[in-house]
This record gives C-alpha cells, sequence and structure tokens, in this order.
C-alpha cells in the first residue's frame, strides 16, 4: 500500500496558526505516528508540497520554521516527524498517472480537473490520499474519473482512525490487527491468549464483537459496570477455573463481560483499562466462576 500526501487539500483554508494545528497538525501527526507503529514509513508527496498555502500569506514551509513553531510546545514536539515529511521520495519526480488524459474528481453534480495533482496520482497508483480535513477534502472515498479510460475511487484518510479503517477495508490487516488498533483508550490486548484470543472472531460473530468492543470504549466505566448488556462482573477463582488464569491475573481481579448471548471477554483493569486475557466462544468457561 503507497500513501500520498495530498497538497491540493492545503489551499489556505485555516483562519489561523492555532486552528492550522489543532485541526491539521495535530490529525496529521496521529495518522504518521500509526503508520509508523504498523511499519508504514514512506509517505510520497509533490515536491512544491511546503509552499502550499496554510494561513493566508503563509505556506506550511513558513509556520514550520517560524518563531512561532519554536514557541508552540506541540509544533515543537512534532517538528522532527513533519520536517522529515519534506524529504523524497516525490511523486511527481517519476509519475504513474496518464499525462494525455484528464483526471476528473467529481464533486456532487460538478467535476473537478486534478490531473497532474497527488489525487490523479493516488487513483493512478491504487495508493491512499492523506488529506489536511476542512472544505473540500474533508470526506471519503473520492470518486475519480479517468477521461476515456475508467472511473473508481480514491480512500482519503484525514485522521489515525480513517487510517485504521480503510486499511481493514482493503484487507492490508486482519480483524485481530484491526481491533487492537482501533481499540485502545479502554481496552488493551497486548497480552490476550493466543489460543482463545482475536484468532477466535470470524465473518459470523464479528460484527457482535465489533459492536461491543465499540460500545465499551464509548461508555464510561459506571455505565459500563451498571449495563445489562455487558452483564459486567467478577469472575471467581476455584478449583474449576484457577487453571485459565495465572496467579498475577487472579492477584489483579479478574473480571468478565458480555459479547453476545453465549461469548465472554476476561481480563483484569488497570487504570481504567481492561486487559482482555482470553475470550469464551460457548460461555463454558463463564459458567464456571
Amino acid at each position: 500500500m503507497e500513501f500520498i500526501l495530498n497538497e491540493q487539500s492545503l489551499n489556505g483554508q485555516y483562519a489561523d496558526v492555532s486552528g492550522f494545528i489543532e485541526h491539521g497538525i495535530k490529525p496529521l501527526f496521529d495518522v504518521v505516528r500509526k503508520m509508523e507503529s504498523l511499519q508504514f514509513y514512506t509517505i510520497l508527496k509533490n515536491s512544491n508540497f511546503w509552499q502550499r498555502p496554510v494561513v493566508p500569506g503563509q505556506s506550511f514551509y513558513d509556520i514550520l520554521f517560524s518563531r512561532e513553531s519554536r514557541m508552540n510546545d506541540f509544533l515543537r514536539k512534532t517538528k522532527s516527524i513533519l520536517s522529515r515529511l519534506q524529504n523524497e521520495p516525490y511523486w511527481d519526480v517519476s509519475p504513474v498517472q496518464d499525462a494525455t488524459k484528464k483526471y476528473l474528481l467529481r464533486v456532487e453534480s460538478s467535476s473537478r480537473d486534478v490531473t497532474n495533482t497527488g489525487v490523479a496520482e493516488a487513483y493512478a497508483r491504487k495508493a491512499c490520499l492523506i488529506s489536511f480535513a476542512l472544505k473540500e477534502y474533508d470526506y471519503t472515498p473520492l470518486e475519480i474519473q479517468h477521461v476515456g479510460q475508467s472511473e473508481g475511487i480514491v480512500h482519503n484518510i484525514r485522521n489515525s482512525e480513517h487510517l485504521i479503517k480503510i486499511l481493514f477495508d482493503t484487507k492490508v490487516l486482519d480483524v485481530s490487527q484491526y481491533v487492537k488498533n482501533k481499540f485502545c483508550s479502554k481496552l488493551n490486548f497486548d497480552y490476550i491468549d493466543s489460543r482463545n484470543g482475536l484468532n477466535l472472531i470470524n465473518k459470523e460473530n464479528m460484527n457482535s464483537f465489533l459492536n461491543s468492543f465499540q460500545d465499551f470504549e464509548r461508555m464510561t466505566w459506571q455505565q459500563i459496570i451498571t449495563s445489562d448488556a455487558f452483564d459486567y462482573k467478577d469472575f471467581h477463582k476455584n478449583r474449576s477455573t484457577r487453571d485459565y488464569f495465572s496467579p498475577e491475573d487472579w492477584d489483579k481481579g479478574v473480571k468478565k463481560f458480555r459479547i453476545s448471548q453465549e461469548i465472554r471477554c476476561f481480563g483484569y483493569v488497570l487504570e481504567n483499562v481492561f486487559y482482555v486475557r482470553r475470550i469464551d466462544l460457548d460461555h463454558i468457561l463463564s459458567d464456571k466462576g
């Protein structure tokens, strides 16, 4: 999978630098960090990307190396990562798009010519775009017509959640990788049992798992604990259950919650994060404790 930074998504749309940091730099930083955690280290860009206008009278380069960037904690923190994006590879050095035909971006009932842009290059390479949000590129997928040749879509990433979803939809990530990367605020799957864990998710039960994990992360802990749907409770240690978890797990206090009528998740809680240790598909383990 290739990724192209969409220079067309910077057109001076931000009112001020603080708005650009909040709605532009922070989402981009999250995307780059998530990409690197998934071992994607290359982002193609136009060689003139850094001259694109960001706020009235200032380009990306102007802001990144301005006096204000040295005073802003977040810009200082992200500067090393953003500076790396200045360097090669540049897609316009060896473009793949067909220079003899137009590429049109369909926008509602009209079309916009995007020939010789990163948008057209992403379509030609079957790559994903990484766009700055606000205005024209704040949606996905983009509908592209290669005039006289073909038409199709380009996946358009605006934040790390979009990245994970697109990589899952295009089968770059399997369901285990998707779950671990998507549900990581109130759930943690780093120490889950390899034989009784995310490998048990299949086409038939996938929606139950995804919907349940989504609700778990969305709700407060008080809502989780009192939810009839989750049936969240202690799991007790006895002769029948003691060997299913390590002494360390038992010391932390094993809990369980409901995925569906039959399926249960088991784990422990540390600092308001539920560490999932194993999954019970048929409710047999759940009944023992």
